[in-house]
């Protein structure tokens, strides 16, 4: 180390004339001191650090001087490795590759890089400076003025809970939130499914018999309806009495349904093209013991799907999964539930999809009676492994609709002493573990539904006031918060609703549809469109700081990103990044180009 730092100057003690030219040179070398690399007799292959402190985005890092880890010899051809300092205060080494003329790495981001170092075969230490056959130091590589992280970083206090990588805007003096928050919802016009009455309690069968279908298409900015031409004949059997639908691949839907008096449930995989249905095969489920009261289906792969149903024989509950090639339907094995239900209609219990090959249902609870019931469920193939049931409401508990908002959590809606109650709970294998209920209505009859709109939100429709409303919700865990905080709570219809069915339209858009009947046993299909209010988009979330701050990469690249294509602009919508301008209602606002797939540079100019 000494042989590196040259006496500049001799201070006379007591000699105030020289006192000031001392203090600033001591400034000078203090500075110049810091994280100085020099060589050393042992270990011979690393470098030692002085200390010194530096700032490395929004980061004071108060280093006490230390050894560096060990620079190899290379192989065949020499090599160029960099020395550097991270944010936590640990010293690395990027190494370079071997070649008759090296060229340095790329310089890490968001480390201060200390030296380059030039390594040669056969080497047995580094130093200072160049000696035939060994290691040295090619390049005193401080940046002292400069953030070595490449970019320009402003502190914020954070206005919301925010992550790294999140496009961020003004809210508040010294305050950032996820630019493009939604603040209203948009409701479209309601589209008369079919004219004709309905049979009570399911939506897609027309009074008098029958299964018929319409398809509606939707626009995505609009988000206007389009009634496609009704597809009559799905089931023509005049018993039928209980039907149930759900997705499946793209374009493409199952549909169940029932016949209480030859005991049979059918189903068939249809697609789309258009607003155009294709049947597949009708497939019968025949057989099943006892009277089938009620059916609900969902989706639970790409091509697969489950349904469950009620008996009047010892009020059981038997479930089935399916396979689907095409449109061809090959049949699981009916399975009993082990849990009774003495409920008769679909409104009062549910299945759906957790995730892949994993789902859960929900019920009223033969005894104690009533109680509302959870059974979380996996699948190996086609063949079922239930977990234990858990009771998530005790008392009269009717009219149930779940959903999973994320792979390891559930959300319920159902009515219970005459008052609709929204409930989560997070999923350890097939354990549920439920929080506190959260009151949504107090109207009797507070038939409503629940879906996911974007992981982590839910979207719920309800009876309040004896009108129609849709509202958000946040679920965090098992946790219910933000009751209208993204969608606030929205009129769509003042009929006299008598049951919903909500359908999510993609988790970026956030669209959703609501299907309903009034008490004129109609169906209606109607958008929901939550409205983005901008903010001023001012830079990327670069890193959480103590103390609820954040530090805003605000010009150069922000690493943190995923998904991108190199050299695509791109905008902020609802808080992400999205290569789109546009997307969905509402202005997006340009932050900058794609760099790499994880790598977008702020703040580079306009589009085009």
């Amino acid at each position: 180390m000494a042989d590196r730092i040259k006496k500049a100057i001799d201070v006379v003690a007591g000699n105030d004339a020289l006192a000031a030219e001392y203090n600033d040179l001591r400034t000078d070398v203090n500075v110049a001191l810091s994280f100085v690399a020099a060589e050393q007799d042992t270990p011979d292959l690393t470098l030692m650090v002085s200390q010194g402190t530096v700032i490395i985005n929004g980061i004071t890092v108060k280093f006490a001087g230390g050894n560096s880890g060990s620079f190899t010899a290379p192989s065949v051809n020499p090599r160029v490795d960099l020395l550097s300092i991270d944010s936590a205060g640990v010293l690395n080494i990027t190494t370079g590759v071997e070649a008759a003329s090296p060229v340095v790495p790329d310089y890490p981001t968001d480390e201060f890089v200390i030296a380059e170092v030039f390594n040669r075969v056969g080497q047995t230490t580094v130093l200072n400076e160049t000696v035939a056959g060994e290691g040295f130091i090619q390049l005193d590589a401080r940046p002292h003025t400069l953030d070595a992280s490449g970019g320009a970083d402003v502190i914020f206090d954070e206005g919301e809970t925010l992550a790294v990588g999140d496009p961020v805007g003004i809210s508040a003096a010294d305050a950032v939130k996820k630019a493009f928050v939604t603040s209203g919802a948009s409701v479209g016009t309601a589209e008369e499914i079919f004219n004709g009455g309905i049979a009570a309690d399911s939506i897609p069968i027309e009074a008098g018999g029958g299964v018929h279908a319409n398809v509606c298409t939707i626009d995505p900015v609009t988000g206007a309806v389009t009634v496609g031409a009704q597809q009559n004949n799905i089931g023509a059997d005049t018993a039928i009495n209980r039907v149930a639908l759900c997705k499946l691949d793209t374009n493409k839907f199952a549909i169940v349904y029932a016949n209480s008096t030859t005991n049979t449930v059918r189903m068939r995989a249809c697609t789309v093209s258009g607003t155009t249905i294709t049947l597949g095969a009708e497939v019968t489920r025949a057989s099943v013991t006892g009277n089938v009261l009620a059916v609900r289906c969902a989706q639970l792969g790409t091509d697969k799907f489950a349904w469950i149903m009620t008996n009047s024989i010892n009020n059981d509950m038997h479930v089935q999964a399916n396979t689907v090639a095409t449109t061809t339907i090959t049949q699981g094995s009916l399975t009993d539930t082990g849990e009774d239900t003495p409920t008769t209609s679909e409104l009062n219990f549910d299945i759906w999809q957790v995730t892949t090959d994993k789902g859960a249902f929900a019920f009223d609870v033969l005894s104690p009676a009533n109680d509302g019931k959870c059974v979380v469920f996996t699948l190996s193939g086609t063949t079922f492994t239930f977990g234990t049931g858990v009771v998530f409401e005790t008392g009269v508990t009717t009219r149930i609709r779940g959903n999973s908002p994320t792979t390891t959590s559930l959300a319920i809606f159902y009515e219970v002493s005459s008052s609709g109650q929204l409930i989560a709970a997070t999923i350890s294998g097939t354990v549920p573990t439920f929080g506190s209920k959260l009151a949504v209505s107090t109207d009797a009859g507070g038939v409503g539904d629940v879906t996911t709109i974007k992981s982590g939100t839910v979207g719920i429709c309800y009876k309040k006031s004896s009108v129609a409303k849709v509202a958000s919700a946040e679920v965090t865990g098992n946790i219910l918060s933000g009751l209208g905080s993204a969608i606030p709570e929205t009129t769509f219809d003042s009929g006299n609703i008598t049951q919903f069915e909500l359908a999510d339209m993609g988790s970026t858009t956030a669209i959703f549809v609501v299907g309903y009947k009034r008490t004129t046993n109609r169906p209606f299909a109607i958008t929901i469109l939550p409205t983005k209010t901008p903010t001023n988009v001012v830079g990327v979330v670069k890193q959480l700081l103590s103390g609820s701050r954040v530090s805003v990469r605000i010009s150069g690249v922000d690493a943190n990103q995923s998904g991108m294509t190199v050299g695509v602009k791109q905008y902020v919508d609802e808080g992400v990044l999205v290569e789109d301008a546009g997307v969905t209602n509402g202005a997006d606002s340009f932050i900058g180009l794609a760099k790499s797939a994880t790598e977008v540079v702020v703040g580079t100019g306009q589009p085009d």
